[in-house]
């Protein structure tokens, strides 16, 4: 039929079928693997009760921070809990980039020790 000017539309139905498998069964294994999973494990206490709590408020006002639907949230008595949710993700992606420009500055002086003590023999 894919070849067949009148009735090329049929041919669509073999493609739409597998996507809506596809669709069918991520959607339902991935709500529970990738988002309730990692909510128990962030709602669980471990052993310092300190970070638990840390770890509790960050998880709890960054999900108000990307709760777009609710306008309570956004406006009003709660509207601080966004804004720091926001500021704890900047503080995290922040000591991430950090991290990474350290690792490669690291790397970097590492090589440069290499090159001037070791191979050219230029440092004592």
């Amino acid at each position: 039929m894919r070849y067949h000017g009148k009735y090329f539309w049929v041919s669509r139905f073999g493609a739409a079928f597998l996507v809506g498998i596809g669709t069918g069964l991520t959607l339902r294994t991935t709500p529970k693997s990738n988002i309730i999973n990692q909510l128990i494990k962030a709602i669980t206490p471990g052993d310092n009760i300190l970070f638990w709590i840390i770890g509790v408020v960050t998880t709890f006002t960054i999900i108000l921070h990307f709760t777009f639907t609710i306008k309570k949230v956004h406006a009003g008595t709660y509207s601080n809990l966004p804004k720091i949710g926001r500021y704890l993700m900047l503080a995290a992606f922040g000591a991430s980039f950090g991290n990474t420009v350290m690792t490669r500055m690291n790397l970097l002086i590492g090589r440069l020790v290499f090159l001037l003590r070791d191979w050219l023999m230029l440092m004592g």
